[in-house]
């Protein structure tokens, strides 16, 4: 097995991780719903006597306690896959500085 593949399997399974908690539906305390934290579902609900059609403070606040594990985690992942191409770059020899030019033993005049 290549050296850098497993690394890119860790990568990506970090990133699909982020994107599945970024796309699951949260679930508050109340039986609203709460919808994903890039897609929030919106309800009618009273706001101080106001009738508004907006997320609810409680699914707010769930999506929000979210995001910052759903970040690390794709900070990691990225990192990841930024170790990867560079493990691969340099274990393809292209970062090899060329041979030194031979010289001559004779002057060239």
């Amino acid at each position: 097995m290549n050296k850098g593949r497993g690394i890119f399997i860790f990568a990506g399974a970090a990133l699909v991780l982020c994107l599945a908690l970024l796309l699951i539906p949260v679930s508050s305390q109340y039986a609203d719903p709460c919808g994903s934290v890039l897609w929030p579902a919106k309800v009618w609900f009273s706001d101080g006597g106001e009738l508004v059609h907006a997320t609810t403070p409680p699914c707010n606040d769930a999506r929000m306690d979210r995001v910052p594990m759903a970040a690390i985690i794709g900070v990691i992942g990225v990192g990841l896959g930024i170790v990867g191409l560079a493990t691969r770059r340099s274990a393809s020899g292209t970062d090899e500085a060329p041979p030194p030019a031979r010289r001559s033993s004779q002057p060239n005049g």
